[in-house]
């Protein structure tokens, strides 16, 4: 899955580029899901991020599904 969704976010970034769209000073930013019967599948390129909210207990709570793609990833996730 991680091929196939990398795969996709490349065309789209390389059609966007040879397309009529002057791309010279934007970014990307994406999130996608994917559910296949009990299985989720969560990708992100750029600043965008995807998180989970429900109700539990009366209160409001969050678990992320995605890290934010940044030049300091690398050291978040040593810390994690």
């Amino acid at each position: 899955m991680e091929e196939v969704v990398t795969e996709a976010f490349n065309q789209v970034n390389t059609k966007i580029h040879h397309s009529d769209i002057d791309d010279t000073l934007s970014g990307c930013s994406a999130v996608i899901m994917l559910i296949i019967q009990r299985d989720f599948y969560i990708a992100n390129t750029g600043g965008s991020r995807a998180i989970l909210a429900t109700w539990a207990d009366d209160r409001l709570r969050y678990e992320p599904l995605s890290f934010d793609q940044t030049p300091f990833r690398q050291v978040l996730e040593e810390k994690m």
